[in-house]
């Protein structure tokens, strides 16, 4: 242990924050609408390196 007059629920302040912003975060997670589906695809399209064709056809300076 060490000196000085810390205490066991020092942290407890941290891990009640982590906590509730996890909690937070599932109840904003259910409550919200899910993302549509065309976007969810452009969203994958991106994360695999893959351009979509309007991208592409937009911006001429892709290099």
């Amino acid at each position: 242990m060490t000196s000085g007059g810390s205490s066991v629920y020092a942290n407890e302040p941290i891990y009640f924050g982590l906590v509730a912003s996890a909690v937070v975060y599932v109840v904003v997670s259910l409550l919200t609408p899910r993302t549509d589906a065309a976007v969810m695809s452009a969203w994958e399209e991106r994360l695999a390196g893959r351009e979509r064709d309007e991208a592409a056809a937009a911006s001429p300076s892709s290099a």
